[in-house]
């Protein structure tokens, strides 16, 4: 199975380090592509982003947006993406590759299938910075924390770019077509 990990960054020279190898540190059975989306930083992203690709033993691809918001960078890496399952993940997050194969096992299903898990926010304001997510658990329902597969993907895709991010759609697409949501045992 191929996992494919959609990154959207905008000016996160800071966190996208720490985001890109909290993935590529990724040791289990699947195979791993990363798909950077840099959404015309301001900063050193993209550069930070192509170092990365071009010094990791995983598949990364950089792609620059037009300054079009999350929304649109996100619906290009899916584009992009060709994966079997997929997990989204904002620049500022680290996401835990441990869990990788149990979350990939989770999702694989010809039926749409999301699964919602742990993530930790990187942020220079103290009160967020190594938060983990969920507090309590269940599962984070945020889009940083959610891995969905191809059959979940035909219905969400595209995610409308009105809508201010992926979380929204994620929500109204679950429960539009009563799609499955698990919750791994991490």
């Amino acid at each position: 199975m191929k996992i494919s990990v959609c990154i959207a960054a905008y000016n996160e020279e800071k966190y996208l380090s720490e985001c890109i190898e909290s993935v590529d540190s990724y040791r289990g059975v699947n195979e791993l592509e990363i798909i950077i989306v840099d959404d015309f930083s301001d900063d050193a992203t993209f550069k930070i982003a192509t170092e990365h690709a071009s010094s990791s033993n995983s598949t990364i691809k950089v792609l620059k947006n037009e300054r079009k918001g999350k929304v649109s960078a996100f619906n290009k890496a899916l584009r992009t993406s060709t994966g079997d399952c997929i997990l989204f993940l904002g620049g500022d997050d680290i996401s835990i590759s441990e869990t990788f194969d149990e979350r990939a096992n989770l999702v694989n299903s010809t039926r749409p299938v999301i699964c919602y898990g742990y993530m930790e926010t990187i942020s220079s304001w103290p009160l967020f910075n190594g938060v983990r997510h969920p507090r309590r658990g269940g599962g984070c329902r945020t889009g940083g924390a959610c891995w969905f597969n191809r059959a979940f993907l035909e219905l969400y895709y595209p995610i409308p770019r009105e809508l201010p991010n992926e979380d929204t759609w994620i929500d109204v697409i679950t429960k539009l077509h009563n799609v499955a949501v698990l919750s791994p045992n991490i």
